[in-house]
């Protein structure tokens, strides 16, 4: 999903410098490198991973919210892909908590409060879904997950992560990205522009 990103943003820096052949051939390429993504890792209705070197091409176990990073193709992902993505994060309960997105379902046995991308709530895959979701057509959503996000972090010393249930501070307890997270997340006052 990032490479497509790239290479799109490479299609529009090629229009800008007057280059249109190049512009088209970046287009072109991530166009095929989405088709094959979605062949190779879109299963029904979800996306899944493999393990390295594993040739059975059964997918790894776990419900893990890194599946979701896709959404970051926003509007180029298909309509129904990106309201399936987006319908899942929503359910309470399974990702989504009280104070933001789990790295794990919460539902899922493999899920740990303390376990490193295993559960608990982080500042990168926070900013980039949120980011996604709003680029994918829902607004409203990616507000709502940017104040549980925020409202997490606003009694706590900016941990590198925290507890997806409890919103208890984990790891270290002042972190850059979080704090960086939190000032590009957190609402705005009514009369503050954002940066």
């Amino acid at each position: 999903a990032y490479l497509i990103v790239q290479m799109d943003v490479l299609s529009d820096i090629a229009k800008r410098l007057g280059k249109p052949a190049e512009a088209v051939r970046w287009k072109r390429r991530a166009d095929e490198l989405l088709a094959r993504m979605l062949k190779a890792f879109w299963r029904n209705d979800h996306f899944v991973a493999f393990r390295s070197g594993d040739d059975s091409m059964t997918p790894a176990p776990g419900d893990s919210l890194l599946l979701y990073l896709p959404i970051v193709l926003g509007e180029r992902l298909p309509k129904e892909i990106r309201d399936r993505m987006v319908a899942d994060l929503k359910q309470e309960g399974r990702f989504l908590t009280k104070h933001g997105l789990a790295t794990e379902s919460v539902r899922s046995p493999h899920y740990k409060s303390d376990g490193y991308w295993r559960g608990p709530i982080w500042a990168p895959s926070t900013t980039v879904l949120v980011d996604g979701i709003a680029r994918a057509g829902d607004k409203a959503f990616a507000a709502d997950l940017s104040r549980r996000f925020s409202d997490a972090l606003r009694t706590s010393q900016m941990p590198e992560n925290f507890d997806a249930v409890t919103g208890k501070d984990r790891r270290d307890p002042g972190y850059t990205w979080t704090a960086s997270a939190y000032l590009l997340l957190a609402p705005k006052p009514k009369n503050e522009v954002a940066p």
